[in-house]
């Protein structure tokens, strides 16, 4: 009687494999949230970078559109249900907490234009207990903890294909591709003590998005520092040129905004993310854990 490593029945590569393939068979544009999430349900925690990820600044971009000036904190905040919009970890009416882990990730997830006028929201993210794993990375690892071939070649396949679907360019006309990430966001993010996904930036692998529960960002996150500011332009690097015209400050529990004048030198300056922090940079923290962590 031949042996059946039971690891093995937990990391089958070939159901996996079949649920991919089940998912890419599928006409997204027409398919309801429901049945691709139904096809996702294989994802649990054996198979999940995670860390308990705090104490750093997270960061908040929010265009401002003509009319609409950000005055009170909801306006900085994740839109209210009725705005909510199918998107890279929400349904529609899905209010949910987008972050970048650097201000430049930040500006380039909006896909700002010269002369739009945003708001630049710095939060610190408070340490959850050290025992608490409740951020999930999505991540390629360098390396596994497998005991089996099976089992190091399902994490590969599982890790790959969530970077994949994580980081898909998606335009305007096309966020019902947003369903597979989407999907697997609400799963990863139902599961026990789980309040957050870290992902990479579409617009550099190298940096990273966070996304929160509303309830959970809501304890974690306080609101340090805010800035209106003016895109003037790209530079040759790929880095915004930004002016800073006002910073804005909600004292204690005071929902409306004051804004005050800001630095008069703060003026149509390139704005590089390594320059900004005093202490660690949380791209570089979480490249650092990559190298350790394993699946």
């Amino acid at each position: 009687m031949s042996f059946t490593n039971p690891i093995d029945q937990v990391f089958d590569p070939e159901v996996l494999l079949r649920a991919i393939a089940s998912y890419r068979a599928l006409d997204l544009r027409n398919t309801p949230m429901s049945e691709v999430t139904e096809i996702f349900r294989f994802i649990t925690s054996f198979n999940l970078l995670t860390t308990n990820f705090g104490k750093c600044p997270i960061f908040r971009v929010r265009k401002i559109i003509p009319g609409e000036e950000h005055n009170t904190k909801s306006d900085i905040w994740a839109p209210p249900q009725k705005y909510a919009r199918l998107c890279r970890a929400n349904c529609d009416g899905e209010p949910i907490f987008y972050g970048a882990l650097d201000p430049v990730t930040a500006i380039r997830e909006v896909n700002l234009q010269p002369g739009d006028c945003f708001t630049l929201g710095i939060f610190w993210l408070s340490p959850m207990k050290d025992f608490y794993q409740t951020s999930i990375i999505v991540a390629i690892p360098e390396n596994t903890h497998a005991r089996t071939r099976n089992q190091h070649l399902h994490s590969m396949i599982l890790s790959d294909f969530m970077f994949s679907e994580f980081t898909r360019p998606i335009g305007h006309g096309s966020e019902f591709q947003y369903k597979a990430s989407c999907a697997i966001s609400k799963l990863l993010l139902d599961l026990p003590y789980k309040d957050s996904l870290i992902y990479p930036s579409m617009c550099d692998f190298r940096a990273y998005n966070i996304v929160m529960k509303n309830e959970s960002a809501a304890k974690r996150l306080r609101l340090t520092q805010l800035f209106k500011c003016r895109m003037d332009a790209w530079s040759e690097n790929d880095y915004p040129t930004i002016s800073i015209e006002l910073e804005g400050k909600c004292l204690g529990d005071r929902r409306d905004i004051q804004y005050g004048e800001f630095h008069p030198d703060a003026r149509e300056f390139e704005f590089k993310p390594g320059k900004f922090f005093k202490g660690e940079n949380p791209n570089q923290l979480i490249a650092e854990a990559l190298k350790s962590y394993a699946l």
